[in-house]
């Protein structure tokens, strides 16, 4: 009988032993391997997914910068089909505004420049539309009109201040979006103008301080 190979229980054949130490010492490297592997594989997953996912934040900030130019040009398309358009508010306490049953809304507009407003040549003035806004069941709603004639714009504008005090207002029509940037700009404009270093000014809704935007 040969030597018996070292830990091989007695009666236990030695090649046998041999074979499932072999067996075993292959299992371990294999699992040495395989452990090695999905190190490696985690190693290459994690790196994919930060890149990824740097790309797509990539693509999303292009995308806000995008989106951002897109809004500003459409807010510029709109308040360009809007630049001769005014809004006439009314007291709801007087006659002019109230809205009767067939009411002219052009006729309404053009005896509030004459006789509230007292704009010059009122009368004649080119207004090819004009109608009511908001809710219907409202009797006294603002009226939007367009005056295609910058001149007569220009003049209705000039004499606004003759409704200080009142409660009557006119104002241009400007997209939604760009009046809520409006009110910002002014609000902190109203801050920084305390100071009188920062030469804060208004410029067409942008708020410059020091020079900059």
């Amino acid at each position: 009988m040969g030597k018996i190979k070292k830990g091989c229980p007695e009666g236990f054949p030695v090649a046998v032993w041999e074979k499932l130490n072999s067996i075993q010492a292959n299992t371990e490297a294999m699992l040495d391997r395989s452990d090695n592997l999905e190190r490696r594989v985690e190693v290459v997953e994690k790196a994919q997914l930060t890149r990824t996912v740097s790309l797509l934040f990539d693509k999303m900030s292009r995308m806000e910068i995008t989106t951002s130019r897109r809004r500003h040009e459409i807010d510029h398309l709109k308040q360009h089909s809007m630049k001769n358009n005014l809004i006439f508010k009314f007291d709801d306490t007087t006659d002019i505004g109230k809205e009767i049953e067939g009411e002219d809304s052009v006729s309404v507009v053009r005896q509030f420049l004459i006789q509230v407003m007292h704009v010059p040549n009122a009368s004649n003035f080119y207004i090819p539309i004009a109608h009511r806004l908001g809710d219907p069941r409202n009797k006294h709603r603002a009226i939007l009109a367009r005056f295609p004639i910058a001149a007569e714009l220009d003049l209705i504008l000039r004499h606004g201040n003759r409704l200080r005090g009142t409660r009557h207002g006119v104002s241009r029509q400007t997209p939604p979006s760009m009046t809520e940037r409006n009110q910002l700009a002014m609000n902190t404009y109203n801050v920084k103008r305390i100071d009188f270093n920062n030469k804060a000014r208004l410029n067409n809704g942008k708020l410059f301080v020091k020079g900059k935007v």
